[in-house]
């Protein structure tokens, strides 16, 4: 194995765990928007239930 495939196979290496590192970010970042989003609702659901019986 030449100098030129060790490069290459840890570019490959490096590029890979790069693209799992932005997925898990990205997942992580979509899930604390949907919980943000759902509380936000729970919220104004409450709020409105208080409303309607007051």
């Amino acid at each position: 194995m030449g100098v030129d495939e060790i490069l290459e196979h840890m570019k490959q290496f490096i590029i890979e765990e790069m693209m799992d590192d932005i997925e898990d970010r990205i997942f992580i970042w979509l899930t604390k928007w949907q919980t943000r989003i759902l509380l936000q609702q729970q919220k104004s659901k409450t709020t409105r239930e208080k409303r309607g019986s007051a």
